[in-house]
């Protein structure tokens, strides 16, 4: 397992902790789960995507980019 996936592992089971559902992106809609964290959302063009789209009630909530414990957020 590469370093990214323990990461995305770990994550994710903190996420599920916190009540959340942990999908990727095109395999779920919005209202898959009350309170869901769509992995991989892709943003407008230009941007890639974000590592986390969090949605509450099939509405967008907020995102998150995951970095390594050494990257400052400074500039992210």
């Amino acid at each position: 397992m590469t370093p990214e996936q323990q990461a995305r592992q770990e994550i994710d089971c903190l996420l599920r902790a916190a009540g959340l559902a942990c999908l990727w992106h095109g395999r779920c809609g919005l209202h898959a789960a009350r309170g869901l964290a769509t992995r991989e959302f892709p943003l407008v063009e230009g941007h890639e995507f974000a590592d986390y789209l969090f949605c509450v009630d099939g509405k967008d909530a907020g995102v998150s980019e995951a970095k390594k414990v050494s990257v400052p957020l400074m500039g992210v």
